[in-house]
C-alpha cells in the first residue's frame, strides 16, 4: 500500500514512535489506518520534501501538537453551546493562519 520495503517500515516504526501497529497471535503486523496516514506522510516529508529523520520527527510532533489544539478548541467550542463563539472562531481562524505559516 505504501511502497515501502518491510525493512523501510521496521526501522521507521523504531525512530518514529507514533507508528504502532497491532501485533496478532501470530505476532504479524496489523495496520490502521492512522498508522498508514503516518507512514504517508513520513514518506512524503522525506522522499519528496527532502526532510532529515531528525526534521520529519520534529514537523511530525508539530503536526501533532497543531491536532491536539484544534481538539482542545472543538470540546471548548461545544461545552461553550454557542458561548463566546465568535471568539473561538476568531482564535480557530488565527490557529489556521499559524498552521499555513509552519507548512
Amino acid at each position: 500500500m505504501t511502497g515501502l520495503k518491510p525493512h523501510v517500515l521496521r526501522y521507521w516504526e523504531s525512530e518514529f514512535r507514533v507508528i504502532k501497529p497491532h501485533k496478532g497471535g501470530s505476532l504479524q503486523r496489523l495496520y490502521r489506518r492512522k498508522d498508514l496516514d503516518l507512514i504517508l506522510k513520513i514518506k512524503k516529508l522525506l522522499y519528496e520534501e527532502g526532510f532529515t529523520i531528525s526534521g520529519a520527527k520534529k514537523k511530525i510532533r508539530d503536526l501533532e501538537r497543531l491536532e491536539n489544539r484544534q481538539m482542545k478548541l472543538k470540546l471548548v467550542e461545544k461545552r461553550s453551546n454557542g458561548k463566546d463563539h465568535e471568539l473561538l472562531v476568531s482564535v480557530r481562524e488565527e490557529l489556521k493562519g499559524i498552521r499555513k505559516m509552519l507548512e
